[in-house]
């Protein structure tokens, strides 16, 4: 029953010649933003805010979980319990005490201990 909600909330358009576009439905209203322009998606309990390149936030309730199911094919990768990030907009890693993955635009995140050796290992950071 879970899996239906996911995909009918979230699907993933695509289209020959183009990026992928990600559609989000919410109740009347539908947006569609393309996934190249997502650099990372946090989560704030059950609201789950989608950033893109151009600076601009949208917010959804949605759950992460329902992001990362949907986008894990399309180079996201959650990085902690909060955030999944776009690894074409990661410009380096740091490794070390307290590890973090740096963004364009001046954004990082904190990557768990757990994460590390994944994003390590997968993406050979």
């Amino acid at each position: 029953m879970k899996e239906k909600s996911i995909k009918q909330t979230i699907n993933i358009l695509e289209i020959p010649a183009q990026d992928s576009i990600m559609a989000i439905r919410e109740k009347n209203l539908t947006r569609f933003i393309n996934l190249r322009d997502v650099t990372h998606i946090k989560s704030n309990s059950y609201l789950s805010i989608v950033y893109t390149i151009e600076g601009e936030a949208f917010t959804f309730s949605k759950l992460l979980r329902q992001f990362e199911e949907s986008l894990h094919d399309y180079g996201f990768v959650r990085v902690n319990r909060n955030s999944i990030v776009n690894l074409i907009h990661v410009e380096r890693y740091e490794a070390g005490d307290n590890p973090v993955v740096f963004l364009r635009g001046e954004r990082n995140l904190a990557v768990s201990r757990r994460r590390c050796r994944l994003i390590r290992s997968l993406y050979l950071f």
